[in-house]
């Protein structure tokens, strides 16, 4: 039986709320050709509480690529999605990255929802708009719909232009809420374009400087 986490220590689940303490954010480096010049090919965002399990899951792959992408852009470890292996599994349930980042696999932005749920989310990204989270209504106004374990952001605007500022500001709103619970600049994952380890300590270097102006 595994020893049950005290308050303060990586992985502990507070009971009164319900979170988890996961710790900072920790990249992990999907690989790329080292011929192309790019021996890192993405990066995807793990909390600190999840690394013996996810390295647990990377060193069982024995055959093939360990850590790859797949063609809608999720990370898996060999056959499994690394967010998966995250948040496992739940009956009648789908893993959900709650702004929409396949890379961003932090407990922070995951969450369990319903197929039916995942599918209406969907809507906005994939169809009518072409907007996250915002979906065109028969009304002719615009819904602007997000959902996480914080909060319900649920709006309707006269104007596409509108909903898209309301959306933009309740992403940042909590992208800076992942950078206190996650400690990492509230930016996504898959604006880094590959390269070598020292493009990526440049890469976030910037990141960080960046965030670091813009909230003081």
């Amino acid at each position: 039986m595994a020893r049950r986490k005290k308050p303060g220590e990586l992985g502990y689940i507070d009971p009164d709320t319900g979170i988890v303490n996961a710790g900072q954010a920790v990249p992990i480096f999907i690989p790329g050709s080292k011929a192309s010049g790019q021996p890192i090919k993405a990066i995807a965002l793990i909390s600190e509480c999840d690394v013996e399990r996810v390295s647990k899951a990377i060193a069982s792959v024995k055959r093939g690529s360990q850590l790859w992408i797949d063609s809608c852009g999720y990370v898996q470890v060999g056959l499994q999605y690394l967010h998966t292996i995250i948040a496992g599994r739940r009956r009648g349930c789908v893993v959900d990255h709650i702004d929409g980042e396949k890379l961003y696999c932090t407990r922070a932005n995951l969450q369990h929802i319903s197929q039916a749920e995942n599918t209406q989310k969907g809507l906005g990204r994939k169809t009518n708009t072409g907007e996250l989270g915002i979906s065109r209504q028969a009304s002719g106004r615009y819904r602007v719909q997000f959902r996480d374990t914080h909060e319900v952001f649920d709006n309707m605007f006269s104007g596409l232009e509108e909903a898209v500022a309301a959306r933009d500001a309740y992403l940042t709103r909590r992208r800076s809420r992942q950078w206190t619970q996650d400690g990492y600049p509230p930016v996504q994952p898959s604006e880094f374009s590959g390269g070598s380890l020292d493009d990526y300590e440049k890469w976030d270097a910037r990141m960080n400087e960046k965030f670091s102006r813009g909230s003081k």
